[in-house]
C-alpha cells in the first residue's frame, strides 16, 4: 500500500535539519542559530533613576557690554559717513556688534538704534562714495 514503515514508539525520533534533536514530549520549535540579538541600551544615553541631574547655572551673555558699543559705534559712523573708507569699516562694524548685543534684555533698545544707525550711515557712506566715483571718475 505504501512504502511508508510502521510506527515503532521505541525508536527515537527524527532530528530536523539544523541538529536540534526533537523529545516526544516538547513539540519542536525552530530556533535560527544565526538570528539577530536585540542590542542593549547603552548606559550613556540614559540616566539612572536614583542619580539626580546637577543643576546648572545660567550662562552669561556679554550682551549689554555689546549692545552699549554697537550704540556708541552707530553714533561714530553717523558722524564719520562723510569720510568713504572710515565711516564705512565703523558702521559694518557697529552693526556687528550691534546684533551681537541683541541678546541683552535690558539695553535691547540700544541694540536695535545701534543697527538702525548704523545701517544709515552706511548708506550714506556708499552713496558718499558712489557719488564721488561718478563726480570724480579719474
Amino acid at each position: 500500500m505504501s512504502n511508508q514503515p510502521p510506527y515503532e514508539p521505541a525508536r527515537p525520533p527524527v532530528s530536523p535539519p539544523g541538529g536540534i534533536p526533537m523529545s516526544p514530549h516538547q513539540p519542536f520549535e525552530y530556533i535560527p542559530t544565526g538570528a539577530p540579538q536585540p542590542m542593549p541600551r547603552p548606559a550613556y544615553l540614559y540616566t539612572p533613576i536614583h542619580m539626580p541631574v546637577a543643576p546648572t547655572a545660567p550662562r552669561k551673555w556679554p550682551g549689554q557690554g555689546l549692545a552699549l558699543a554697537g550704540f556708541l559705534l552707530g553714533l561714530a559712523s553717523v558722524a564719520l559717513w562723510i569720510i568713504p573708507c572710515l565711516g564705512d569699516a565703523v558702521a559694518m562694524l557697529g552693526i556687528a556688534l550691534s546684533i551681537l548685543g541683541w541678546r541683552s534684555h535690558k539695553r535691547k533698545w540700544m541694540a536695535m538704534a545701534g543697527v538702525a544707525l548704523s545701517a544709515a550711515a552706511m548708506t550714506a557712506g556708499l552713496c558718499n562714495s558712489a557719488l564721488g566715483g561718478y563726480i570724480f571718475p579719474h
